[in-house]
């Protein structure tokens, strides 16, 4: 089957979003886009396995990797930072 052209759906999230809420969210927004023909992989299907080299590909437009400073967290490091 064909794929049809990408369409937009839009919907909106009201009040603050905690932990406990993602899983009901997720099969709501799943709910939606089926509604509005879209396929949606099931649950266990690879396609939502996180991929490096697609995370990769959206990672530009930040410089050179040379500028990037570390962010000292631990006791020991803060200290020498502020030394």
């Amino acid at each position: 089957m064909a794929a049809s052209a990408p369409q937009t759906v839009a919907f909106a999230i009201g009040g603050p979003i905690t932990r406990a809420d993602l899983p009901g969210l997720c099969a709501h927004i799943c709910t939606l886009l089926e509604r509005s023909g879209a396929d949606v992989p099931p649950d266990d299907s690879d396609v939502h396995l996180p991929r490096a080299r697609f995370h990769a590909l959206l990672a530009h437009g930040f410089g050179p990797a040379e500028l990037v400073e570390p962010v000292y967290v631990r006791a020991p490091d803060a200290d020498r930072m502020l030394a």
